[in-house]
């Protein structure tokens, strides 16, 4: 396994979910980080190429379970997307009760 300092590019992706709830309970952490200062700080420690992705499922309307795994492949397919372009995962942030 390679360590962190060996990709050239580091993806972010942010789920602002819990249980399939956009927004509520721990939902908000994601914006509530990037609010806060998250990318900064990901430049800061020298990243040549930094990215961000939001996941938004597609399941209308909203259903506590059908939406989760939503998330969870919509997570599932960032996550190969970045791998497939050699770029480290920095975090994913999805709340799942």
């Amino acid at each position: 396994m390679r360590n962190l300092a060996e990709y050239p590019a580091v993806r972010t992706i942010l789920a602002p979910y819990d249980s399939g709830y956009r927004g509520l309970r721990m939902g908000p952490g994601p914006d509530h980080l990037m609010k806060g200062g998250l990318p900064e700080m990901l430049r800061s420690a020298g990243r040549p190429s930094l990215s961000f992705t939001h996941v938004f499922p597609e399941v209308d309307p909203p259903a506590e379970v059908a939406t989760a795994f939503e998330l969870n492949r919509l997570v599932a397919e960032q996550v190969q997307e970045a791998v497939t372009d050699d770029q480290f995962t920095a975090g994913t942030f999805v709340a799942m009760d």
